[in-house]
């Protein structure tokens, strides 16, 4: 890993692929930092945000994402020394995705891009990718909720869309398959990935 400064990794991927479980367990591994978005405080208004149209579904992950980086992330870059690294679970890909896939108008999209450029920069973004049957076990395992069931009808044209907005933001994107990991695998692979990076 760069010694010279902190890293900022995202991840990003559909529900079940290991996001959560992933950054916690690197967050151990590699003394890493873990930001989550939406932050914790707001996630009480998580389900009334999902009831609501499209744009102010958008506002509240939108928002999200802007709180972490301008409170969390960006005095956290600037006032750590040395190496050092920082993960985040999910990022303005998984919201640009969502919300474009759900119908959100071009003005509304070109709003977020400029959001987003405006915030910092991951140096490596990583998309979790779990095979459909696996995702939907661990769906029903889990307990899936409403929002789950119904991001299951954008399953097959997400993963593409969370690549076409690296692209459109300069962001470095990969992909993991993490279908055939277990979750101490997949760890092993991602620790080594990241420190290689």
């Amino acid at each position: 890993m760069n010694s010279e400064r902190v890293r900022f990794v995202t991840f990003d991927g559909l529900d079940a692929t290991g996001k959560t479980t992933l950054t916690e367990m690197l967050h151990s591994r590699l003394d890493a930092v873990v930001l989550k978005t939406p932050p914790e405080w707001t996630k009480p208004l998580r389900d009334f945000f999902n009831r609501q149209r499209v744009e102010m579904r958008f506002l509240y992950y939108a928002f999200g994402n802007l709180w972490v980086d301008r409170f969390v992330l960006k005095p956290l870059l600037d006032h750590r020394d040395g190496n050092g690294l920082v993960l985040q679970d999910r990022s303005w890909l998984s919201t640009l995705s969502a919300h474009e896939l759900r119908g959100m108008s071009k003005s509304w999209l070109d709003m977020g891009v400029i959001l987003a450029r405006a915030s910092i920069r991951p140096d490596i973004s990583l998309v979790l990718h779990v095979d459909s049957g696996i995702r939907h076990e661990r769906l029903i395992g889990r307990g899936a909720n409403a929002t789950d069931l119904q991001n299951l009808k954008y399953e097959d044209q997400m993963e593409d869309k969370f690549f076409q907005w690296a692209g459109r933001l300069e962001w470095n994107a990969s992909r993991f398959d993490n279908t055939d990991f277990s979750p101490m695998g997949a760890c092993d692979a991602l620790a080594r990935y990241v420190q290689a990076s």
